[in-house]
Parts: C-alpha cells; structure tokens; sequence
C-alpha cells in the first residue's frame, strides 16, 4: 500500500469515525437501558457484603423459601458494577458503558483496517447501524464485557492466523476463566472460536469461491492444545463443569425463549428488525455472493456460525456485527468514485471543518448529559416509579405475583419478588405458571384448562399483583372484584390486592 492511500485511509475513515462517535455520545446522553441492571447492581451488593458467592437464589420470596438452585454465572461483573456504583452512582455506570460503547467502535473500525476505505458510503451506512445497536445493547449488564471479550477474542485469532508464532495466543485460557466468571452464559464462545479457527486450519479444498488452505501441523498442535486447555479453563467458577452446559441449556429451553423478547429469534415483519437486524446480516451475505474474491475458510466459518446464533436468537446481532469486522470488508468492491485526499490547502480545510462538526456534535451531547441526569428519567432508566415503589414497601405484601419486567427494580429496592429476569432460576414448574398466568393460556398441563389461573393463584397464595397495563391476567382480575381490588394504577403498573375472606 503507498503513503497516499495510507493517507487516504488515515484522515476519510478517522473523519467517519469522529461523525459516528459523536452520534454515538449524543444518543447515549439520552439516557441508557436500565433493563437488568438494578438485580444486576443487587447482586453486586449482596456478594460484596456476604463475601460469598450465591449459589441458591435470596431476591424471590418462592425461590428461596424453596433452595431453588441459581445459577451465578455473572457474579464478577456484578461485583464491578456495584463497585463503579458505590464509588460514582449512576453517572459512573453511564460513563463506564459510554466509554465501553466507544472503544467496540474504534475496534469496530480497526479490525476493518485499509479495507474501511474501499467504499466509504457502504462502510458509513455499515458503522451506523453499528452505532444504533451499541446504543441498544451497551448499557450497565454483563454481556457489556463479553462484548470486549470476544475482540480480544479474535484479534488474537486474527493475528495467529496471520502469524502462527505469535505469543497472544497463549493467553486465550486465561480469557476463559474472565469469561466463565464475568459472563458465563455467552462464555463457550472462549472455547468454540478457537476451534472454528482449529477446524479451517485443518482443511485443505475449494468449494466455489470458498477456500481452506492447511496449516502447519506444529501450529494445529498448539492451538489444539490451547483450545483443550480453554475448554477445562471455563471449568474454574463456583459452578464447576457445569459452566460448559449452561449456556446450552438456556437457548434450548422453550418457555424462556417464548417470555424473553431478546432471546427470540427474529422477526422480519417489525420493521426496526429489519433495519437494524437483517441489513446487516443479507448485507454481509451479498458481499459474499457479489464477490469475486476467494472467500477464506475461516472468515465463511465465522459468517456462518453467528449467522445461525443470529437466527435462533436476536441477542446475538450485535456478536455479529463486532464479528464481521474482521473480515467483511475485505470482500467489499472498491467504490469507483473513493474520494482522496492529497493533504491540499482547501482539502485540509474541509477536513478540518467535518473534524469540528463533529466535536462539537459531540460537546451538545457532553452538555446534555447533566439535562438527563436531573430529569425525572435519569441517566438510567427504571421500569417502576418511584412512586409505586414506595405505595408498595407500605403495603408490605408477602407472596406478591409481579410481571417479569418489573422483578429487577423490585430487587433493588429489596422487595421480594416471585419472578425476575434471571429466568434460569425459575426454569419448569414456576416459569411455566407465570407464563400460563402473564398471557391466560395454560402452558402447565397439569392444571385443568378451565380453571389453571385460579388453580394457580391458590397454589402460591399470592396475597398481591403487580401488573403491566398490558397484562393479559388484568381484565381477569378486573372482573372478580369480589376477590381482587384494585389499589394503585401508574402510568406503567397496577397494583392489586387480593381480599382476604
């Protein structure tokens, strides 16, 4: 590559990355996700304070009472958090998933490397789709840092594939056991990518366009090695062995994938799906398609994989994204019309001028941080109010039935709860009873299908219902006023309690 081109790369891609971390800092200035957080932060507490891990639930007034087993898989991450809280509060937390959201897009543009510049409009529309969903997923939960994890993840993979020699690669065991412990349900992704990585290495043939080129059988030894070694790795947590089912286990359990939207596969016909979803993964397919290239094993190993992960689930659209980085655009047709830069006066200036369009872009969202900050939303967003909050810590109920959605902010402000979104602890009986509950349709065969909600309700003796105004379970209760009385109504929830006899 000649000094112009570098140039060329240098100052048109850098002049696309300050736009899109401007735009990037203005959208998060409006405050971030709280889903998940607030039973995140908790559990933070809770461990910091008992200076144990829990390995049996101690948020759901049920799950307790019965030693219902919970699976901590997020436990350390859960400690950092709550340690970035306890020294910063909020704005702390919101700066720490900025900072993180801004260093996956510098990586994001990095790994596409001189290939960035090949077609500037096609690489722009890709970086801000990318730009949308690090808004969407990069707020205060543990899949944050599996997030950096998995590019550090292939950047070593990257760079032993380009050089079998490199030393990186020994310290992808170690990356294990930070995966196990700081987000184990994404966590066999440690082992699997090095192994993907392994099984290109071993192939020798064409298919089409698609081409395997074997390896030297020293360093199929020693990434063979160091993918066992993961593998045992991801074993040290306080859940042992049973590290490498779980996230198995999770995706494969139906009722969970039915109630939690983002494990759901995706769905075409929503049109904010489509756009921020499927362009990315058919635009990386037509890339394939149209190319004349030969397309790398691994590079079409790692398009495949995550494009399956994908289409089981739309939590991992992001995982693809971050993924496709690495090789996507290098498959891209150099555009005809590349614009270039020759470090002429007038072409400085325009530079210059685009460079301080951007900051200041940026500084407007700097500024609107503090707005946000006292606003009634915050910086991080809670599902219940306030308000409702404290009508409920004085009602005191004992066995209260709330909606999934509201669990984890219960959590936070220590109300028991009957369900939250650590779904895997609820996983048979208990998920499959709120869910025959939150949408009036029996998924509890055991129930008689004309009675299963009082069946139901009799069975855990809920003394109180905390509901979304969607809820399906309302015009039920609504209608058996001899039963139900309806207390406290807010803009996202109703409270309802059950009349004693």
């Amino acid at each position: 590559m000649n000094k112009t081109s570098k140039k060329n790369f240098s100052i048109l891609s850098l002049i696309v990355l300050s736009f899109s971390l401007a735009i990037l800092i203005y959208a998060f200035s409006l405050g971030i996700n709280g889903n998940d957080f607030w039973w995140h932060l908790k559990a933070g507490e809770w461990i910091t304070s008992h200076k144990k891990i829990p390995t049996h639930d101690v948020f759901s007034w049920f799950a307790s009472s019965h030693n219902i087993y919970w699976f901590s898989h997020e436990w350390l991450s859960e400690v950092i958090l709550y340690f970035l809280f306890s020294i910063s509060g909020t704005v702390g937390i919101f700066l720490f998933s900025m900072t993180i959201a801004c260093i996956l897009l510098i990586l994001f543009v990095k790994a596409a490397g001189e290939d960035f510049n090949k077609n500037l409009i096609l690489s722009s529309i890709y970086t801000l789709l990318f730009v949308c969903l690090l808004y969407m997923y990069c707020y205060g939960r543990p899949q944050i840092f599996s997030f950096l994890l998995l590019n550090i993840e292939y950047l070593i993979l990257y760079a032993y594939k380009k050089d079998n020699n490199t030393k990186a690669i020994y310290t992808l065991p170690i990356i294990s056991i930070i995966w196990a412990n700081i987000h184990g349900g994404s966590s066999n992704l440690a082992y699997i990518l090095p192994i993907i990585l392994l099984v290109s290495m071993c192939l020798n043939f064409s298919f089409g366009k698609i081409t395997f080129k074997r390896t030297s059988k020293n360093a199929i030894i020693k990434l063979s090695i160091i993918s066992i070694l993961s593998i045992i790795f991801i074993c040290l947590n306080p859940h042992g062995v049973k590290m490498l089912l779980y996230p198995f286990t999770n995706m494969g359990d139906k009722v969970m994938l039915k109630l939690i939207a983002e494990w759901a596969s995706p769905d075409a016909k929503d049109i904010a799906q489509l756009i921020f979803f499927f362009i990315p993964v058919g635009g990386v397919t037509i890339l394939f398609i149209a190319t004349d290239k030969r397309i790398d094993g691994f590079d079409f190993l790692n398009y495949g994989f995550f494009t399956y992960l994908f289409f089981r689930s739309t939590r991992f659209i992001l995982f693809f994204m971050i993924v496709s980085a690495y090789f996507a655009f290098k498959y891209v047709t150099p555009s005809k019309k590349t614009p270039t830069y020759e470090g002429k006066k007038e072409e400085k200036l325009l530079a210059g001028m685009l460079f301080g369009i951007a900051f200041v872009f940026a500084a407007l969202g700097f500024m609107n941080i503090p707005k946000t900050y006292n606003s009634k939303q915050g910086l991080i967003k809670k599902v219940v109010s306030k308000e409702m909050i404290d009508f409920i810590k004085e009602e005191k109920p004992k066995k209260l039935f709330n909606d999934y959605n509201f669990g984890e902010t219960l959590i936070y402000n220590d109300i028991p709860v009957f369900i939250d979104s650590r779904a895997d602890v609820y996983t048979g009986e208990i998920l499959k009873d709120y869910v025959s509950l939150r949408f009036m349709s029996n998924a509890n065969k055991k129930y008689d299908k004309e009675t299963f909600v009082d069946d139901i309700i009799d069975h855990y003796g809920f003394d109180a219902f905390l509901l979304e105004n969607s809820s399906s379970l309302l015009p039920y209760l609504y209608s058996h006023k001899d039963k139900y009385e309806i207390i406290k109504t807010t803009n996202e929830a109703v409270y309802i309690r059950v009349k004693s006899n």
